[in-house]
């Protein structure tokens, strides 16, 4: 761009004419101060000429973006005289929600007045459209929320970790707050299912009840994730394979896990070892340098839906894990622990190599629970079953839940939890669950709402992974429920009127299930969330 001099300062004309010297001053300073303005007048022309085909650009852009967003390519609005098949999508002219049919047909009626033929297909809208309100109980664990208001069953102690890092037993009907050793960070509520620990003496290995091959055992190492001191394990210079194993009671047809707290010393790899008496065992090689399972278990005849995994301690110290469903070629399932030399877990020791071992733990489920201590007999860790009385009221109430499941595996045998549930305490029972399912293809969770003791809502099945961060919500309106997960509407049906009565509810946590988790928030609205908002509040 150009822009104009500025000029000097006004000149003086003859004053011997006063009229003709003030009309030479006006006009002079008008020339002045044009010349002076000139420079802003063109720059500010300039920038508004130039912004201007980018503001429309811009426009035109954020226009067409949400053109193609609420339209969603491919998806039709709805129209009364169309004939729809099977999980055909169509546009609701009010709502604004695409739907996908579930039987075909026409629709006369729209997609949204029509839940049974029609189910919400998920979230297209540009907003967000997150909640209006903040919950009427919000019990954020793992921001610092307080147990004290829950009530808490279970008969035996519960272990978790402290902020420390170190493990910490809680005592029996009191909650367990979890961190995680590693970070320190608060992981919230620690609801787990019953689990035994079927290893005798399941952290001193001096004891007659473990067999130590070409090693020797020495309470002489640092300090264990318990805080007590650590075990040595020490290879012997003989050749074959060093460490120890535990005979156990008979298992087949039924899940089971192994796992061993593990440091590195002078040696740092390890191998976990299910045998079942046969040649039909499973192995897992670990790097306790790494902190990763070099090589994973491999299906046999007896094990499958083998799997492994090594979880960080802190201080150098790594959980190690192994797990499959035992069959019923033998009925022999019996532990050992190798340390490794290169690549190899027969050699012929140094007399002096080893590792640090912690604790050890063996059990029939399909989750790696926190460790139960054992001494001469088999020890139970009791399920939580926990509850907190919620007000009596009447009409519309929204379930979310953030949580972490721990199952995994392929299940021995079909089963339910009600992991999650905000339900009357009698007959007829009003309220959402959310629960987990078990059954031999695996781990799922769904969702249920009942009004007066009606099922109203069966959300699908959704596989669960083991250590994946989920949040769920259920909401019960006064005509419609919503069950929506991950920022997406699962499924919706028709529900008849609330009951008018108030209804006294109870949160429950927990109970006789399978599966493990920690709970990061509940969050309870007595209100009806619209769909989009309850989608928005699970958004991960």
């Amino acid at each position: 761009m150009t822009y104009l001099p500025i000029p000097t300062a006004p000149p003086t004309p003859n004053s011997s004419d006063p009229q003709a010297f003030f009309d030479a001053q006006y006009e002079a300073r008008l020339n002045w101060d044009r010349d002076a303005l000139a420079p802003g007048v063109n720059e500010a022309r300039d920038l508004i000429n130039a912004a201007a085909p980018q503001a429309a650009a811009a426009a035109a852009a954020a226009q067409a973006a949400a053109a193609s967003a609420i339209s969603t390519a491919g998806v039709a609005e709805w129209s009364p005289s169309a004939v729809y098949a099977v999980d055909a999508r169509a546009r609701d002219p009010v709502d604004r929600q695409v739907y996908v049919r579930m039987a075909a047909g026409s629709s006369p009626t729209a997609p949204r007045l029509d839940a049974p033929v029609w189910r919400m297909a998920g979230l297209v809208d540009v907003e967000s459209g997150l909640p209006s309100r903040a919950p009427d109980l919000l019990l954020d664990f793992a921001g610092g929320a307080s147990t004290a208001l829950l009530a808490c069953v279970r008969a035996s102690g519960a272990e978790c970790f402290g902020p420390d890092g170190l493990a910490v037993v809680a005592a029996p009907d009191v909650p367990c707050i979890d961190y995680d050793p590693s970070t320190g960070q608060r992981l919230g509520l620690w609801a787990q299912q019953d689990q035994t620990n079927v290893l005798l003496h399941s952290r001193d290995y001096s004891q007659a009840a473990w067999t130590r091959s070409g090693a020797t055992a020495a309470l002489t190492g640092g300090q264990a994730p318990d805080g007590s001191a650590a075990w040595v394990l020490t290879e012997d210079s003989a050749s074959g394979w060093h460490g120890f194993t535990q005979v156990t009671g008979a298992a087949s047809n039924t899940d089971v896990v192994y796992w061993v707290e593990l440091r590195a010393r002078e040696r740092s790899q390890a191998l976990l070892h299910l045998g079942n008496g046969l040649a039909s065992g499973i192995y897992a090689w670990v790097d306790l340098t790494s902190g990763t399972v070099t090589t994973p278990p491999a299906d046999t005849v007896d094990f499958s839906g083998t799997w492994a995994e090594i979880k960080p301690l802190g201080r150098g110290w790594y959980r190690c894990v192994i797990g499959a469903r035992k069959g019923a070629v033998n009925t022999v399932c019996q532990p050992h622990l190798m340390i490794v030399s290169g690549a190899a877990n027969v050699y012929a020791g140094d007399g002096v190599s080893g590792l640090e071992v912690g604790r050890s733990q063996m059990s029939y489920a399909r989750f790696a629970g926190h460790y139960i201590a054992t001494g001469a007999a088999q020890a139970t860790r009791a399920a939580d079953q926990i509850t907190l009385a919620l007000p009596s009221r009447s009409g519309a109430i929204a379930l979310g839940i953030d949580a972490t499941y721990y199952s995994r595996g392929p299940s021995s045998s079909a089963g339910e939890s009600d992991h999650i549930s905000a339900m009357a305490t009698s007959a007829p029972y009003n309220g959402p669950i959310l629960r987990t399912v078990a059954d031999p293809g695996g781990q799922y969770m769904d969702a249920y709402a009942y009004v007066a003791g009606t099922v109203v809502i069966d959300g699908p099945d959704q596989p669960v992974t083991a250590g994946a961060r989920v949040r769920r919500l259920v909401t019960m309106g006064s005509a419609l429920a919503t069950y929506t997960s991950a920022g997406r509407i699962v499924s919706q049906a028709v529900i008849p009127s609330q009951p008018e009565l108030p209804s006294a509810r109870v949160l429950r946590i927990g109970g006789t299930g399978r599966m493990s988790m920690h709970v990061h928030q509940v969050a309870v609205w007595y209100s009806d969330l619209p769909p989009r908002q309850a989608a928005a509040w699970t958004a991960l």
